[in-house]
C-alpha cells in the first residue's frame, strides 16, 4: 500500500511539475514579448548586426556565406565611410566571400528571414528571438528537477531565468548569444539526460547535431564539445562506443565548414579567422586588453579575410613583443572582466541619449538590476556547484564553465561572454543559496568543503572589488546629471 501511495504521489509530483513548466513557460513568453514589442521597430546600429544581416540575406537569396555586396554598401556608407576609404575600393555586386565570421547564427537568421526577407524584417527576428529565449525556462526547470530541486526550488529557478534583466533584452539585437546561449544550455540538458538513459541513441544524435551547431555558432566551444565528449567516455563505461555517435555527428557539421574556409582563405581554417583580429585588439597599445571598438575598427580597410588575417597577426605579435609585461597583465585584467557586470549595452544606448536622461535614484537602481543578479548567480552558483551531491553532474557542468572560460584569457574577454553560463548556473545557484542559509549546511559539511567554500566568497568579492574599481570614474560620469550625453562608443 505504501509502494502505491509513494508510485501515486510521484505521478502527482510530475504532473505538477509539467503544469508549472507549460505556466512559467507563458509567463517567460509573455515577458519576453512585452519587451519586444515594446523595440519593435528599432533600427540595427552595430557592426556586429549589420554583418550578421547581410550573411544571412546572402544566404537566403542563395550567394553563398558573402558580406558587403554593392547593395550594402551603399546602405552603410555613412557609417563604413569613416574607417573604410570606399572611393578607392570596389565590391562586387554579390559580396565578398568571408571566413571572418561562425556561420552558425547567419544560418539561423537566414531561416527566419525564408519567411520574411523584407525591410521590417528585424520585427520577427525578434519574435522568434524571444521564443527561443523564453524556452530556456524549460531547459532551466528541467535541469533543475534533474540536479534534485524541489518543485518550488525549479519554479524558482523558471522565474529568475524568464526576468533575468540583461537576457531580456538580448532578443532585440541581432547577437549571436540569441542562438549560442540556448545550444549551451541545450547541450548540458542532453548530456545529463544521457547519464539517465545511456542507451538512448535518439539522444546521442540529437546531442551531436546540438554540440556541432554550437560550435558552428561560437568557436571556442570545440573544448567544451572535447569536455562533453571525454564525459561521456567516463560515464558509459561499457558502452563508450555510443559516445562516439555524439562526436561524430558534431564532427560531419564542423568538417565541411572548415575545409570550406581553407579553400577561401587558401590554407588551413577552422570555423571563423578572427583569432587574430581578437588577439590584435586585446594587445593593442590604445586598448585595455578587452574588445574597444577604436581599435576594432583599424584593420577593417581591408577587406580581404587573409590578408587581413596577416596584418592583425603581424601587428600583435608585435605588441606583445614589445610590451611582454603588459601583455601578461592584460590577461590577468581579463579574469575580472570576464566576471564583471555586463552593462556595456545600457552604457552605450543611456550615454547616447537613446534612452533620454534618467534622474536619480533610478538610474542607480537600475544599474543595481543589472548587476545584482549576475553577482547572486555567479557566487551562488558556484557554491551549488561544489556542494551538489551528485558529483558526475557538477563536474560536466564545472569543467564546461571552466574550458568556456579560460580560454578567453589570452585573447579578449567582454563581460558579455559570462552570458552563456547564466541558464546553467541558475538552478545551481538557488541550490547554493537555499542550501548555505538551512540550519542544517553547518554540520552536513567538513572543515576542508567551508574552507573552499570561503575562498570562493573571497575570489569573488576581490576580482568584483577590482572591476568596480576600474570602473568607478565611468560609474560616476554615467550616474551624474548630463551622463546620457556622454556619447560613449560602444
Amino acid at each position: 500500500m505504501d509502494k502505491n501511495n509513494t508510485v501515486r504521489d510521484k505521478s502527482e509530483q510530475t504532473t505538477l511539475l509539467k503544469r508549472d513548466k507549460c505556466t512559467i513557460f507563458i509567463f517567460s513568453l509573455v515577458t519576453h514579448l512585452i519587451v519586444v514589442f515594446a523595440f519593435i521597430r528599432m533600427p540595427i546600429a552595430l557592426d556586429d548586426m549589420f554583418q550578421y544581416d547581410m550573411l544571412a540575406l546572402s544566404l537566403r537569396s542563395g550567394n553563398g556565406y558573402r558580406w558587403y555586396a554593392k547593395d550594402d554598401v551603399e546602405i552603410l556608407k555613412p557609417y563604413l565611410e569613416r574607417f573604410i576609404p570606399l572611393d578607392e575600393m570596389t565590391f562586387p555586386e554579390d559580396g565578398i566571400k568571408t571566413a571572418f565570421r561562425s556561420p552558425g547564427y547567419p544560418f539561423f537568421l537566414s531561416a527566419i528571414y525564408l519567411i520574411n526577407s523584407s525591410p521590417d524584417r528585424f520585427g520577427l527576428v525578434r519574435i522568434v528571438q524571444a521564443i527561443v529565449f523564453a524556452s530556456l525556462s524549460l531547459l532551466v526547470m528541467e535541469i533543475g528537477e534533474i540536479i534534485g530541486l524541489s518543485r518550488k526550488e525549479a519554479i524558482i529557478s523558471g522565474v529568475f531565468i524568464s526576468l533575468y534583466p540583461i537576457l531580456l533584452f538580448y532578443p532585440i539585437a541581432l547577437a549571436s548569444e540569441n542562438f549560442f546561449i540556448p545550444l549551451f544550455t541545450l547541450a548540458m540538458l542532453i548530456a545529463w539526460k544521457i547519464k539517465q538513459h545511456h542507451s538512448s541513441i535518439s539522444l546521442h544524435l540529437l546531442l551531436g547535431l546540438v554540440l556541432g551547431a554550437m560550435v558552428l555558432t561560437r568557436s571556442v566551444a570545440v573544448l567544451i564539445l572535447v569536455v562533453v565528449f571525454v564525459w561521456l567516455l567516463n560515464i558509459l563505461k561499457q558502452k563508450r562506443r555510443l559516445a562516439f555517435i555524439s562526436l561524430t555527428i558534431a564532427m560531419l557539421l564542423i568538417i565541411p565548414w572548415a575545409v570550406r574556409n581553407s579553400i577561401v582563405m587558401g590554407r588551413p581554417a577552422f570555423i571563423e579567422n578572427s583569432f587574430w583580429f581578437n588577439i590584435y585588439i586585446g594587445y593593442h597599445p590604445e586598448g585595455d586588453g578587452n574588445f574597444v571598438s577604436e581599435v576594432a575598427i583599424k584593420p577593417l580597410f581591408i577587406t580581404d579575410d587573409a590578408e587581413r588575417d596577416d596584418y592583425c597577426k603581424r601587428h600583435a605579435i608585435a605588441f606583445i613583443r614589445n610590451n611582454s609585461l603588459e601583455a601578461v597583465r592584460r590577461v590577468l585584467k581579463r579574469i575580472p572582466a570576464f566576471f564583471g557586470p555586463e552593462t556595456r549595452a545600457f552604457n552605450y544606448f543611456y550615454s547616447n541619449n537613446l534612452l533620454g536622461s534618467i534622474s536619480q535614484p533610478w538610474i542607480s537602481l537600475i544599474y543595481l538590476l543589472l548587476t545584482l543578479p549576475w553577482f547572486f548567480v555567479c557566487l551562488f552558483g558556484t557554491i551549488g556547484l561544489f556542494i551538489n551531491q551528485n558529483r558526475t553532474i557538477s563536474s560536466l557542468a564545472g569543467y564546461s564553465l571552466l574550458f568556456y572560460f579560460l580560454p578567453h584569457l589570452p585573447i579578449l574577454t567582454e563581460p558579455r561572454f559570462h552570458l552563456t553560463l547564466v541558464p546553467v548556473l541558475i538552478p545551481f545557484s538557488v541550490m547554493g543559496f537555499r542550501r548555505i542559509f538551512s540550519t542544517s549546511f553547518p554540520m552536513e559539511i567538513g572543515k576542508s568543503r567551508k574552507f573552499v567554500i570561503v575562498l570562493i566568497v573571497l575570489f569573488f568579492i576581490i576580482i568584483w572589488a577590482i572591476k568596480i574599481q576600474n570602473d568607478l570614474p565611468l560609474y560616476m560620469q554615467l550616474l551624474a546629471p548630463g551622463g546620457n550625453e556622454l556619447g560613449l562608443s560602444y
